[in-house]
Order: C-alpha cells, then structure tokens, then sequence
C-alpha cells in the first residue's frame, strides 16, 4: 500500500499524515509484544523501503491518562488493541520514548 498509494504521492510533492506506520508497528509489536525490534524494522523495510516519515510526533501522556481516556469509550466497543493490559500499555510507550530517543532529528515529543 504504502509503495502503490502513498509513494506516488509523495514523489509528486504532496504531503502525507497517516497516523500509523512504522513507529507505531516497532512499539507495539516489538515492544508491546515483545518481537524481536529488528525484525520488526527489518520487516518494516520491507513494506515500506524508503518511505520513512520526515517527521513523527509523539504525544507522551502518562499510563494513567491513558487507561483514563480508554475508560471514557464506553460507549464504543473495544478493539482487540485496547482491550490489552496496563503492562502492555506500558510496554508500548516505553517503546515510544525508545524510538524518539534514539530518533531525536525526526521524533518530536509533545
């Protein structure tokens, strides 16, 4: 998708907000999930090759707002990511804060 959809675009000077995309697959597979964090870039690689986000924002809030704004879809029905654990959750920015710190010129934190 990526490759077909989005490159084009991008090659014709068009600019591109996706809300997910590597970033999030290496903290939530990797570290949410524990899979090795270099296949999951290698694995990256090879869905998206070059086309890597100029930059990403990553909005840091506490595990606690977060289990709080998950509580507030109460009247929403729970995808099958957010019915996931505080550990995981946990995990999950842990893998975020890894990426913005070892990424700092791309990842800016908010």
């Amino acid at each position: 998708m990526i490759r077909e959809k989005v490159k084009p675009y991008i090659d014709d000077g068009h600019y591109i907000i996706a809300d997910r995309l590597h970033d999030s697959t290496t903290a939530y597979q990797g570290f949410g999930r524990g899979i090795d964090v270099n296949d999951i870039q290698f694995i990256n690689r090879l869905a998206i090759g070059s086309t890597i986000p100029y930059i990403t924002f990553f909005i840091d809030i506490s595990l606690d707002e977060m289990i709080k704004r998950k509580n507030m879809k109460e009247y929403i029905e729970l995808d099958r990511m957010e019915l996931n654990e505080r550990e995981f959750y946990n995990k999950v920015r842990e893998g975020y804060i890894w990426i913005a710190t070892n990424e700092s010129k791309r990842v800016k934190g908010i």
